[in-house]
């Protein structure tokens, strides 16, 4: 039976790209560009890697102009819609730091 590994985190784990040049004019890097992609072939065929990456996704901040940020709020869901995860991976915090957060 496959280890099943869940990566939760923002921008950096939906393979956001900052520079459509460097991503063949797309806003996301190729699958077999993201880290998650990356970590799955180093694994090998006895993980599964799970890639569950949002643009913009806060630690526990309510987006006051984009809805459905929270990661407090879907990662309970999320565990749950994925179950059963033998390791979560969590990258989550910068996108906390934007201004409108603080006003």
């Amino acid at each position: 039976m496959k280890r099943h590994i869940l990566c939760f985190g923002d921008s950096n784990t939906h393979g956001y790209c900052a520079d459509p040049a460097d991503c063949f004019g797309g806003i996301r890097f190729t699958e077999e560009q993201r880290w998650t992609r990356l970590l799955q072939d180093a694994l090998g065929q006895d993980y599964l890697v799970i890639e569950e990456g949002l643009s913009g996704r806060t630690t526990c901040f309510d987006d006051p102009i984009h809805e459905g940020l929270n990661a407090l709020d879907y990662i309970y869901p999320c565990l749950k819609s994925h179950e059963v995860i033998d390791l979560l991976i969590i990258m989550l915090g910068t996108n906390d730091c934007k201004d409108r957060f603080f006003d």
